[in-house]
């Protein structure tokens, strides 16, 4: 449900719900069979490209089932908010699902988790030796918690630094509208 909610306008296939809410096939199936007879989402049908049967074969194509959400049911805004407000992780519990991402110096949490659609990045990590893939994979599991895509940058202490000192656009963005300052070891520098 949360899924469809953060992303109104967005047909979302069986599979592609399953593998981001990270869900059974099966268990996602059935929580669209709920959710359509609340008509709380719509069921469609889209086409979807499939690999090459041959090495110089032509891409196929095959339909799948699909749902979108209705824009139209009465419950859809109160819900939205409702999941909004009970999906956020708390401070403490956010830095620590990044703390195998390496020494961390700042964590900024930014755009979906302080209600700003506007945000260049959602999340920003600074620190020494990061782990791209721990990074990938706590996003991954946050997006999937949360139903929502999220937009992250990490950067060495050093490049930041540095982007700091050239007033960055990209840094400059995150850091002079709102934000969450998790965690912040550089001692005021990223201001």
């Amino acid at each position: 449900m949360r899924l469809f909610l953060m992303n109104p306008q967005e047909v979302i296939s069986d599979a592609d719900a399953a593998r981001r809410a990270r869900v059974s096939p099966r268990a996602t199936r059935a929580e669209l069979v709920v959710l359509a007879k609340a008509k709380l989402i719509t069921r469609t049908q889209v086409t979807e490209a499939t690999p090459p049967r041959s090495k110089n074969g032509k891409p196929g194509k095959k339909r799948v089932s699909a749902a979108r959400l209705n824009l139209a049911s009465p419950h859809r805004e109160p819900l939205r908010v409702l999941l909004a407000h009970t999906g956020s992780v708390e401070g403490n519990e956010f830095l620590r699902r990044f703390r195998a991402a390496g020494k961390l110096k700042l964590l900024i949490r930014a755009g979906f988790f302080i209600g700003e659609d506007g945000s260049r990045a959602d999340v920003l990590l600074v620190g020494d030796r990061l782990n791209k893939s721990a990074i990938e994979r706590a996003i991954r599991v946050l997006e999937s918690e949360i139903g929502k895509e999220l937009s992250y940058a990490s950067f060495e202490t050093g490049d930041f630094l540095y982007r700091i000192g050239v007033c960055d656009k990209f840094v400059r963005d995150i850091l002079d509208y709102p934000h969450e300052t998790v965690f912040d070891r550089l001692g005021g520098e990223a201001q």
